[in-house]
């Protein structure tokens, strides 16, 4: 497919083959009842590692993209419980690279969850956590510029990553995950009518529909559904607009993620990000019970939710895929809630 092989060696040409992930899908057959010739699989990102494909992914890129411009120390703001903080952990120890990591005062009195895996791999004397009160987060421009200058003060050569690594540095590595499902597809010689995808940052899904478009018109585009796990669908439309604004600046490449056919759809319940009820952990049991796959509380349950709960509303049918983004470690911190279910 020419179109696939020009969208391969552009993302080659900015990650090394070895960082290419792959991951597979499996059918969701007794988590829910679906209207009838309705197929729904699963996008197994999850089974990419300790932390989340749609992490891995952007690593790969950012990877090259650190070590030709030097970079010793990475600097990063996040939440207490956050995957990327805990992603970047274990990639600045497999690049020797120092960490400066912002973060919110905490609520909690003990270490638990991703808190207590981000500190088990942190070096006392040369990494440091910045935490702000909650007022203050996130961190302002001029926060962030007074750190790096402190930093760079010391002889060192900091990068500052934002909050999901949403950059266009990151994206390369991104827009593999639209390679993936393209072999998914030959691999079992299907195509998907529907596919549902999540978003936070919105990096990821901005650019899955960034790769889909570069398909068209070699290939008959899917309807794409994005769930809101942040945000609201207008930020997701301007944070779209600057990024390929800024992807074509940088490399010369053209990218046009909503040319495709997108509908916006929100979580059924615990609509805000972060909160967590009892119904939603009681949805992570059932999908473990039924399917054997573990979500997190925060994105996977949710997405899962609410691609449900659209399949059924629109009465969709045929092949349907529903990308997993999430990672199971996202459970460790709740812990003592889920016992609750026992």
């Amino acid at each position: 497919m020419y179109a696939y092989s020009q969208l391969e060696q552009f993302i080659y040409s900015q990650i090394p083959a070895g960082l290419v992930w792959q991951s597979r899908i499996q059918p969701i057959t007794r988590y829910a009842d679906l209207p009838s010739g309705a197929l729904l699989q699963m996008k197994r990102e999850d089974e990419m590692g300790m932390i989340s494909g749609s992490k891995t992914r952007k690593y790969a890129s950012l990877q090259p993209y650190f070590r030709r411009n030097g970079f010793d120390t990475l600097v990063a703001a996040g939440g207490e419980h956050s995957n990327n903080l805990m992603g970047l952990t274990l990639l600045a120890r497999e690049m020797n690279m120092g960490i400066h990591f912002v973060v919110p005062e905490s609520h909690q009195s003990q270490l638990k969850g991703n808190m207590l895996w981000r500190q088990l791999c942190m070096v006392p004397s040369q990494d440091r956590l910045h935490t702000l009160p909650r007022s203050e987060y996130p961190p302002s421009s001029d926060y962030v510029f007074t750190l790096l200058n402190t930093i760079e003060a010391q002889g060192l050569n900091p990068v500052y990553l934002p909050e999901g690594c949403a950059m266009i540095e990151a994206i390369p590595g991104a827009m593999t995950l639209c390679l993936d499902v393209v072999r998914n597809c030959m691999e079992n010689d299907t195509e998907f009518e529907h596919i549902f995808i999540d978003s936070g940052t919105g990096l990821q899904a901005i650019s899955f529909l960034s790769g889909l478009a570069e398909l068209w018109p070699y290939i008959v585009l899917p309807k794409v559904y994005v769930t809101l796990i942040a945000g609201t669908e207008a930020e997701f439309r301007h944070k779209a607009e600057i990024l390929a604004n800024a992807f074509d600046e940088k490399y010369h490449h053209k990218i046009n993620p909503m040319q495709n056919h997108i509908t916006f759809i929100y979580p059924p319940t615990a609509v805000s990000f972060g909160q967590v009820n009892k119904t939603i952990l009681n949805q992570v049991r059932k999908m473990a019970t039924t399917e054997g796959i573990l979500l997190d509380p925060i994105y996977g349950i949710k997405h899962a939710m609410a691609t449900v709960n659209e399949i059924n509303k629109r009465q969709l049918k045929g092949n349907i895929l529903m990308i997993n983004s999430g990672n199971a470690i996202g459970l460790t911190g709740f812990q003592e809630q889920l016992k609750e279910l026992l």
